[in-house]
């Protein structure tokens, strides 16, 4: 019987680096009959064409007439498999909770489907989604936690459930995002390694992370969000910035939560951890794995319980040190934007 796989691909846990692998070893993969879904729901020979289906699968759970035509062709291509050879379906909005029930409720009976999904802990992913989203809409740390506790995001329990219900007898394959539990420290390799799939060389399967950079120069964008982002998926200022600053700051510095925030987020999510422990992890003792891997509050000061005249000080001297641009604020941000701007530009 043909396999499928769906990775749904939480954001932040790795995604953008399994697929880039799967790119990189389409032709060793395909050589063992495992075939990778591109945004037309192709399965491509050449690796340039392969890119994730974000858009075709967004817009199949948005239109009812896009959800059919995209279950229609994602079905004649199971029939159209060979019975030994696997597909692979790998999006970051496989893990919306639209998807399961709408485009894929009862595929478990025409093929083998196997759902793979990593989840970071909330510790750790709420600080990484502000660095990345919510600062450029200039929204404090304090503020994005309180806005995730309130939609209660990232909600890995409630979409795990609906796969479950949706696919019944679907393999769910549920891993975490911990580079110590992780194949290699890596979730290429990790994914690779549970079909036991060829891995190519390290360089493919590294993870790639998201620009970083300085605690008080995270909070020195978010204080200018207007001056250095357009929108909160534009990354072109921090990518230029990163590559400007030397390597002492191309790292936060700093742990990001203070201990009551931290204490704060794993509070509220314990008791769902407790549930994705048990009934989706292979953990031979889920609550000792929560507690260890998914609840434990960090020692020492952080970013997130110093004052501002002290974070903007550090901004301040950092800016000055590389990019020579004396001032306060607003004309130091609008400098230092043209500087950085004017650089790429030429």
């Amino acid at each position: 019987m043909t396999s499928l796989i769906l990775h749904a691909g939480f954001p932040k846990c790795g995604s953008t680096s399994i697929f880039n692998a799967m790119v990189a070893q389409l032709p060793a993969l395909r050589a063992r009959g495992v075939r990778v879904f591109n945004r037309d729901l192709d399965l491509p020979e050449d690796p340039a064409q392969l890119q994730p289906p974000l858009w075709p699968l967004q817009q199949a759970m948005e239109s009812p007439e896009a959800g059919v035509a995209f279950q229609a062709r994602l079905r004649g291509q199971i029939t159209a498999a060979g019975p030994d050879e696997t597909l692979i379906l790998s999006s970051e909005n496989l893990a919306d909770l639209r998807a399961p029930a709408r485009l894929f409720a009862g595929l478990d009976r025409a093929c083998d489907v196997t759902v793979v999904a990593y989840i970071r802990p909330q510790i750790d992913w709420i600080p990484s989604a502000w660095k990345q989203w919510d600062l450029k809409d200039g929204l404090t740390l304090e503020a994005s936690v309180q806005r995730h506790l309130r939609v209660n995001q990232p909600n890995y329990l409630r979409i795990m459930r609906a796969w479950r219900a949706a696919l019944p007898g679907a393999r769910i394959r549920l891993r975490p995002f911990l580079p110590r539990r992780m194949m290699r420290g890596q979730p290429a390799y990790d994914f690779f390694a549970l079909f036991d799939w060829p891995a190519g060389a390290a360089a493919v399967f590294t993870e790639a992370s998201n620009p970083s950079v300085d605690f008080a120069l995270m909070h020195f964008m978010m204080r200018h969000h207007d001056v250095f982002f357009d929108s909160r998926h534009d990354a072109r200022f921090a990518h230029r910035l990163t590559r400007a600053l030397p390597p002492a700051y191309q790292r936060p510095n700093a742990r990001m939560l203070s201990a009551d925030q931290a204490r704060r987020i794993r509070d509220h999510f314990l008791n769902e951890n407790f549930a994705l422990a048990s009934g989706f992890l292979d953990d031979e003792d889920p609550e000792h794995f929560v507690m260890a891997e998914f609840g434990q509050i960090p020692e020492g000061l952080a970013y997130g319980e110093m004052s501002e005249a002290q974070i903007l000080r550090r901004a301040h001297r950092i800016l000055s040190e590389v990019f020579d641009l004396p001032g306060q604020d607003r004309p130091l941000a609008l400098a230092l934007r043209a500087r950085l701007m004017d650089d790429a530009i030429a």
